[in-house]
């Protein structure tokens, strides 16, 4: 993507669970892959995006360590940013 004149590119590391597989296990009405989405589109919309994604990230595990188990890092620790030089 990037090598297609993409500035910044955000995928996952790994095939993320669906809100239907996730709900199996947590509170019925968790949406982890919602939350994933709006977590990373509010930091692109951050002056520095990639930062932002990292501060969203460590958001979340401040909420997972705080015991919460819809901040699973099943979704938010298998995000990560690429950018080019220059871009955001």
């Amino acid at each position: 993507m990037i090598l297609g004149g993409a500035e910044l590119v955000t995928a996952t590391l790994w095939s993320l669970p669906t809100t239907a597989a996730y709900r199996q296990f947590v509170s019925y009405t968790a949406d982890p892959m919602t939350d994933t989405v709006t977590g990373v589109d509010h930091a692109h919309r951050d002056e520095d995006a990639g930062r932002a994604v990292n501060r969203w990230q460590r958001a979340q595990l401040r909420r997972w360590r705080d015991g919460d188990r819809t901040a699973s890092p099943l979704h938010w620790a298998a995000v990560v940013s690429f950018a080019v030089d220059g871009a955001r």
